[in-house]
């Protein structure tokens, strides 16, 4: 609805504007209950989580990298390169993996094994299994912080 609201003002007011479509986030300090704060929990806990087959693919983007693709949407708005026509952006880390791969290189971050029982769940009723894929990426930006690194900094804050 923000969308086509925002196109209805780049059209009659010569607004320029853009959309960041932006796939899931991670970082330090990150409040939300999301897959990252659960498997740090279990992990610190060693209770057992009963988790699906594990095959759907996740997309994670490193905070700073989104941060860094928002500064230089701005930037490219500012100087008119990007907006005249509402674009649409992936900010996106380009490298889908299987849940299961998250979860192995999650526990190899924390240095402590997880006690996940894959299977132990079915996969929901409309499951999403591979992530939107369409967007064009945002001109000039690349992700930086690979997987590995960007959990090995979000881990760092841990006391």
């Amino acid at each position: 609805s923000f969308e086509d609201l925002l196109q209805f003002y780049v059209e009659t007011e010569r607004l320029r504007a853009t959309t960041l479509r932006l796939f899931d986030t991670y970082g330090p300090g990150d409040p939300r209950p999301k897959l990252l704060s659960l498997l740090r929990r279990i992990a610190d806990s060693g209770e057992s989580l009963e988790m699906s087959p594990g095959d759907q693919l996740q997309d994670l983007v490193y905070v700073d990298d989104v941060i860094d693709a928002l500064m230089l949407a701005g930037e490219k708005l500012r100087r008119g390169e990007i907006g005249a026509e509402m674009e649409v952006f992936a900010v996106s880390s380009d490298r889908p993996i299987p849940l299961r791969d998250l979860v192995s290189a999650f526990a190899a971050a924390y240095g402590r094994p997880l006690n996940i029982r894959w299977g132990g769940r079915p996969y929901r009723e409309r499951e999403v299994m591979v992530p939107w894929s369409q967007g064009a990426p945002l001109p000039g930006w690349k992700p930086r912080v690979p997987l590995a690194e960007g959990l090995r900094r979000m881990l760092d804050d841990r006391v």
